[in-house]
């Protein structure tokens, strides 16, 4: 007698990936980068970057 017993898991995974950009103004903010407003990122040129993007 031959008796096979298994699993089979299925996933699904969301990759998101953030640029340079999103991810300084996200640390420097306290957010999560999927948090990041434009306004976030006016600011942190404006007061962190000295005009200038990382």
């Amino acid at each position: 007698m031959n008796v096979e017993v298994g699993i089979v898991a299925e996933a699904e995974v969301e990759v998101v990936e953030y640029g340079r950009l999103r991810l300084a103004v996200a640390e420097w903010a306290g957010k999560d980068p999927s948090e990041v407003t434009g306004d976030d990122v006016d600011l942190y040129v404006v007061t962190e970057g000295k005009g200038q993007l990382p």
